[in-house]
């Protein structure tokens, strides 16, 4: 158990996240203490392990952030080497590092970012040259956006079954009667939205869940109320899962102007897609890929997860050269993450003990047939501390992953466990509003919801529409 005494709650979380990622043998098993004492001249902090512990004094500073963080490099520079791991990030925690480091650039030269990152913040070398670089590739990329425009997402929870790795609260998509049900409360709550908003979006993105498992008939409802608005614009449907992925659904998609699809195997090994709970095989994603290239049009994302049990580097390394093989426009490489709520998180299943080097050997083939680095963010519990980084050949990447991880403009959530944000330009503001996750609830209480998002959408107005 790590505990945190003293400190307040800003310091707090900031310590405890650095003694997990660094010390993570403690979160579950023996207790790590961090005492943060306030003396008159100077803070003192006492760090104690099991068998040892450290001391350190820190005079006050002006800005109160700035002794954090020397606290913060103390902390992983100076305490136990035992049951220590490796993290590449320093004292970074957060999980959305090329806003942090683009907002840097908008205030500091290049090199004085780049020294930032890795005299202030002791994020190694090679980490802070890629940061900085995808930064820069991202400002060019979203410089014409509208930032007083907003994005639209749209949940479908509905699976053909549930993934081991996941811990979204998804339904099984058995039950057409709910599922007629849930879309007529998610209908409304759209139609509700794109009256009241003053702009049309500028993305859409329909995810779960996997949309192209519920009957094409109520995913035609949805798609024909937004054809007139996702012209000209970036329109991405999640078909995660191959069996899914029909002729006939296919045309549907086509016929609705939906121009960017993810079709996920996360693997492309059998034996691990049956342990994670996935009914389909490799060569069923193979035949849903060359269904879709029959549609010149759609552009496909697919997502892979490294890591995963069962699996070894070598794995991994084939997986890849099977999806360089199909050739599709982008690729997502995640870190397993073990997630609250996820079958592997209860059981603590993980596979590579050092998977330090995956993310980069990975990198360096992407980019040898073609695949460039765009979007990175970062999750707790993530194997290696590493993270989770999107590649597109030139011109797929997909602005909406962009603006959801830089938070370049609002986002509007429609349906169940969906959030929306409003971005205010202006003041640099974030206002959160989010459905209720639970089906029952969202169902029972759509009228209060779309009374709170009628007044929501009059802020967006307010912010960033006029």
């Amino acid at each position: 158990m790590i505990k945190i005494i003293g400190a307040n709650s800003g310091d707090a979380h900031s310590f405890f996240e650095l003694l997990r990622i660094y010390y993570p043998y403690y979160e579950d098993n023996e207790e790590l203490f961090l005492t943060y004492s306030k003396k008159e001249e100077f803070v003192e902090v006492e760090v104690q392990f099991p068998k040892e512990s450290f001391t350190e004094k820190f005079p006050y500073e002006e800005n109160p952030i700035h002794l954090r963080h020397r606290v913060a490099r103390w902390l992983i520079t100076s305490l136990s080497k035992e049951k220590k791991v490796p993290n590449k990030w320093g004292i970074l925690t957060g999980i959305r590092p090329i806003k942090f480091v683009r907002n840097h650039l908008l205030e500091k030269e290049e090199d004085e970012v780049y020294r930032l990152l890795i005299n202030h913040y002791l994020v190694e070398e090679k980490l802070s040259h890629l940061l900085i670089e995808m930064a820069k590739k991202e400002e060019k990329l979203t410089k014409d956006l509208d930032s007083a425009g907003y994005s639209l997402y749209i949940n479908i929870p509905f699976c053909p079954s549930r993934c081991h790795y996941c811990s979204y609260p998804t339904i099984l998509n058995n039950d057409k009667s709910r599922i007629k049900k849930y879309i007529n409360s998610l209908v409304k709550e759209l139609q509700v939205v794109l009256e009241n908003g003053k702009k049309w979006p500028s993305s859409i993105y329909i995810g779960g869940g996997t949309p192209t498992s519920i009957p094409e008939e109520q995913l035609e409802r949805i798609l024909s109320i937004l054809k007139p608005y996702g012209k000209d614009i970036e329109f991405t449907v999640e078909a995660g899962r191959p069996e899914t992925i029909t002729d006939s659904m296919l045309n549907l998609l086509s016929k609705y102007g939906v121009n960017r699809i993810s079709v996920n195997p996360q693997t492309m090994k059998d034996q691990t897609l049956v342990d994670l709970g996935r009914n389909h095989t490799v060569e069923d994603i193979v035949e849903a890929y060359k269904r879709v290239k029959k549609f010149p049009k759609i552009h496909v994302n697919m997502d892979l997860i490294a890591g995963l049990p069962g699996e070894n580097e070598k794995d991994f390394e084939d997986t890849l050269e099977k999806i360089y093989e199909l050739s599709p426009e982008s690729i997502t490489i995640h870190m397993l993450s073990l997630k609250n709520g996820s079958k592997l998180y209860e059981k603590n299943q993980f596979s590579f003990e050092d998977i330090s080097s995956i993310q980069d050997k990975a990198m360096e083939r992407n980019i040898n047939h073609g695949f460039l680095p765009y979007y990175m963010y970062r999750q707790k519990r993530i194997l290696g501390n590493s993270e989770n980084i999107g590649y597109a050949k030139e011109g797929y990447e997909s602005i909406y992953n962009m603006i959801m991880m830089e938070e370049l403009q609002s986002t509007i959530g429609v349906g169940m466990g969906s959030t929306s944000k409003i971005f205010d330009g202006k003041e640099g503001k974030i206002l959160k509003n989010s459905n209720f996750r639970n089906l029952r609830d969202y169902e029972e209480r759509l009228d209060e919801i779309i009374e709170e998002k009628k007044f929501f959408l009059e802020k967006v107005n307010e912010y960033v529409m006029e």
